[in-house]
């Protein structure tokens, strides 16, 4: 198989390929945020081991499709600044699978809308 086709399987419902789930997450930012923990890090074994965010949420068994909305919710720009983070906001799973679902019924509703 091909890599460009092993990384399309990882890609998950989270990821940031839907502009409209996107704009969604944004939308609801403070939700997300509250119902977020806050991971400390080891700074030499996280300095060493981690270079990039994905690598970091899939050694916690966490989705790595989560990334840009931890991105978002913690304002770091991109992997460059991911490696001198000494804490981290992590939203809680059943919140952005809650949102997901949300979204997904919203998106629906406005389709039949427009269907009808």
């Amino acid at each position: 198989m091909a890599l460009s086709e092993r990384i399309r399987h990882l890609e998950s419902d989270y990821s940031s390929k839907d502009i409209d789930w996107v704009k969604y997450v944004r939308d609801h930012y403070k939700t997300i945020f509250m119902n977020s923990k806050a991971v400390f890090m080891d700074v030499n074994s996280h300095y060493w081991e981690h270079h990039r965010l994905e690598d970091y949420l899939a050694s916690k068994q966490y989705d790595p499709n989560l990334a840009w909305i931890i991105f978002y919710i913690n304002q770091i720009s991109g992997n460059v600044n991911f490696k001198e983070i000494k804490s981290l906001l992590i939203p809680r799973i059943d919140t952005i699978r809650g949102l997901y679902q949300s979204y997904l019924q919203a998106k629906a509703h406005v389709k039949a809308c427009r269907n009808a």
